[in-house]
């Protein structure tokens, strides 16, 4: 992912790849893209074949992510070709989070407990050409 913006000569600080357990961790900015903090969301091509290309956001009454509550907060959406060789990914251009269509999740074990952005619906009202 940083990759992608360093080709296009952006300026790029992070990510934090420490892994924290639930109660240390951050809601900080992924990465920051020429000052913009920018949150990355990414989803397993191989997770995309079972469940439908789509990135989920916690969204319950004991947890949720604050970006919801930030409109104009930055989001990327990312898959990584995990069936493939080497680390391919597909980076979506960056979105503002009020510009993404919110749906149930399809797992019905997650619905209430995250809400989900699918890839189809964004190609579908054009928010993805």
């Amino acid at each position: 992912m940083r990759f992608v913006f360093e080709q296009r000569d952006c300026k790029i600080e992070g990510p934090d790849y420490t892994i924290y357990s639930s109660k240390q961790k951050s809601w900080a900015a992924d990465l920051t893209i020429n000052h913009l903090e920018v949150a990355v969301k990414t989803q397993r091509r191989s997770a995309a074949k079972r469940y439908g290309l789509s990135w989920t956001f916690q969204d319950s009454p004991e947890r949720r992510d604050p970006i919801l509550d930030m409109p104009d907060a930055w989001v990327c959406l990312v898959v990584y070709e995990d069936l493939k060789e080497g680390y391919e990914c597909v980076v979506y251009p960056l979105r503002k989070i009020k510009h993404l269509i919110f749906e149930a999740p399809r797992l019905s074990k997650l619905v209430g407990k995250k809400q989900a952005v699918y890839l189809e619906t964004l190609q579908k009202y054009k928010v993805f050409k």
